[in-house]
């Protein structure tokens, strides 16, 4: 009976300890937009799909950083723009994916 309590009570305190974490990692995430910087990057795979993104971060240096790495380990052609977080918050609310396969429709799948 008592092992059975204490599962429970650990349940519980995981679940709010989750429900807490969550809420405040939102709520960065939301501060990030507004007052951060964001990092538009985009380019080509080796198979010719077009893919773009829009990271956040509180600093130009940390998204500077992102970006050389993402650049580094690319697979084909790849850029990017560091912008204020309002700008990248307004680029993810009109952005539309491209999802034509240029590689399968130059094959003439």
């Amino acid at each position: 009976m008592a092992d059975n309590i204490r599962w429970r009570i650990r349940e519980i305190n995981q679940a709010v300890r989750l429900f807490v974490w969550r809420r405040f990692y939102r709520a960065g995430e939301a501060l990030k937009g507004r007052f951060g910087v964001a990092l538009i990057s985009g380019g080509t795979d080796c198979d010719g799909m077009r893919w773009a993104n829009c990271r956040f971060f509180w600093t130009r240096k940390g998204a500077q950083a992102d970006l050389d790495g993402a650049c580094e380990w690319a697979d084909g052609p790849m850029g990017g723009e560091i912008v204020p977080g309002r700008e990248g918050v307004a680029w993810e609310a009109d952005y539309v994916a491209d999802t034509r396969d240029r590689f399968a429709e130059a094959a003439g799948y």
